[in-house]
């Protein structure tokens, strides 16, 4: 019974629909490194009435300092809703600041694997802030990724709807009592935000205003009806078809993509996420690159390529919050935005163009998905470090993307050997140090002080070593469930050291 609920919960809650028709004005902005950030601080400034944020993942110091300076000022309501990824340990502190300074916080619960997944606001039920882009660092600073302001009165209402039947149905968010007296938190420069990261070559282009957009469109998932559009302009498409795409495996827009680039009518280019080079996914690849389509992936430490994007025949722009995977079209709150405008379409086909020289070929890959068909030289190098494993990275939705996930296989050899206490640290901080990819520890307890825990500070270093040059550390700690509750006296401070660079879960 608990199931069918659920299942009228869901069609309650997300009927999906569209509105069509003019965009007075629409400004576009590409990550790394653009005008994003500025042109959503000066969006949320100028807000009279509102701002409602539906954000997936919401981090950014200078974005939430304008919403909490917004709602200490009580002239504009601020309300913030999100799901339950953002309320764990980890990222409670944000949502604790946001409502402590006055913001109205909410968490949507959906049943099994469903996201809240949206990425958008609206200011003053007329103005609609959108795209790939979670308000985080990573995403404006190392992500390929798109933000969107939409000048529509037709499309804020139908957002703003959306979001009061979202609303409607969440939970509003139990912030503690703040410890010390709230600080007056002043509204952020507005200025064009851009990175000093060492080593960043890429960089935005700036910012593009486009006026009189004919037809904006926006869906609103989970549902099919934007994605059947989508796919009757895939099988009409006679010229091109340009994708940047973070994860694909629905089994019907492969099946039109395939179709299509096997008909030869239209020349399909696809840019996906190194995310696409693995399991199951990296079948769905191949079979587009065995139908003909150029295919170009791209690989790169902890940036990714997060576009939800296709243009057709240089005209249509679909982009959103919503990849093209099963999850996304029948489980997930998502947006998919529809544009039809040339201009959009051309600024965004020559952000493509620039992203494909910063990826690689899938000619390397293709036909290759069995490490142990290799030749040996291949597979065992001089180092005797294994190649050829599995894509790893700071992920945590792997589980959710494939049921059944497929790795190559690869020869390994290993070996078991008792050690004494004495023996146990040099040996964890030569194979810490000597990590080439991950490292994974799961452990009960991390001491809070250096004198209960002799050679832990070795181990820490050792961590932030490894991290530091690349190894991706993941840390699976138990959390007293005082911390889990937001008391500040049972934080565990080793873990906490190793900052951005490696991730830890509870």
């Amino acid at each position: 019974m608990a199931d069918v609920y659920r299942g009228l919960t869901l069609a309650i809650f997300f009927l999906v629909s569209a509105v069509a028709g003019p965009a007075q004005e629409v400004t576009v902005a590409f990550s790394p490194r653009g005008d994003a950030v500025s042109l959503i601080l000066r969006e949320i400034k100028s807000a009279q009435k509102s701002v409602d944020v539906a954000m997936f993942y919401l981090s950014h110091q200078e974005l939430t300092d304008a919403l909490c300076a917004l709602a200490q000022n009580r002239r504009v309501a601020v309300r913030v809703l999100t799901g339950t990824w953002m309320d764990q340990p980890a990222h409670r502190p944000i949502l604790d600041r946001l409502a402590q300074n006055g913001a109205s916080v909410f968490i949507l619960p959906l049943p099994g694997e469903a996201r809240m997944h949206l990425k958008c606001a609206v200011v003053d039920g007329e103005t609609v802030i959108a795209g790939t882009a979670n308000w985080s660092r990573t995403a404006f600073e190392q992500n390929f990724e798109d933000t969107l302001i939409i000048r529509s009165p037709a499309l804020g209402h139908r957002y703003l709807t959306h979001f009061n039947s979202l609303f409607a149905k969440a939970t509003p968010y139990d912030a503690p009592t703040p410890d010390k007296p709230l600080v007056r938190i002043k509204f952020p420069h507005t200025e064009r935000y851009t990175t000093s990261k060492r080593g960043a070559s890429f960089q935005a282009p700036r910012a593009h205003k486009i006026s009189g957009i004919a037809r904006a469109e926006v869906y609103f998932n989970p549902g099919r009806e934007g994605i059947g559009q989508l796919l009757s302009q895939v099988r009409s498409s006679n010229q091109r078809i340009d994708i940047g795409m973070y994860l694909l495996n629905d089994p019907g827009i492969l099946q039109a993509l395939v179709a299509k680039a096997r008909e030869g009518k239209s020349k399909i280019r696809v840019l996906f996420d190194a995310g696409m080079m693995a399991g199951k996914l990296l079948v769905q690849a191949q079979a587009l690159w065995d139908a003909g389509a150029e295919i170009h992936y791209f690989q790169k430490d902890r940036d990714a390529l997060h576009l939800k994007t296709a243009i057709m025949d240089g005209r249509f722009v679909w982009t959103g919050t919503a990849n093209w995977t099963t999850g996304a079209m029948d489980l997930n709150v998502e947006d998919m935005l529809f544009f039809d405008s040339p201009e959009l379409a051309g600024l965004y086909t020559a952000f493509l163009d620039e992203i494909q020289k910063e990826c690689k070929s899938f000619a390397s890959l293709a036909r290759s998905t069995s490490v142990a068909a290799l030749p040996q030289s291949q597979t065992a190098p001089p180092t005797d470090f294994l190649r050829g494993l599995p894509i790893t990275g700071p992920r945590t939705n792997f589980n959710n993307l494939t049921r059944d996930p497929i790795f190559p296989s690869f020869p390994a050899r290993a070996a078991v050997a008792y050690l004494g206490d004495e023996e146990y640290l040099p040996v964890l901080l030569k194979l810490i140090d000597g990590a080439h990819q991950s490292i994974l520890i799961s452990m009960f307890v991390m001491s809070e002080t250096t004198t209960r825990a002799e050679g832990q500070e070795q181990v820490h270093r050792a961590l932030e070593r490894a991290a530091a040059r690349g190894v991706y550390v993941y840390l699976l700690l138990h959390m007293p469930p005082a911390f889990r509750t937001g008391s500040t006296n049972t934080t565990p401070t080793g873990p906490k050291s190793f900052g951005p660079r490696a991730l830890m879960c509870a």
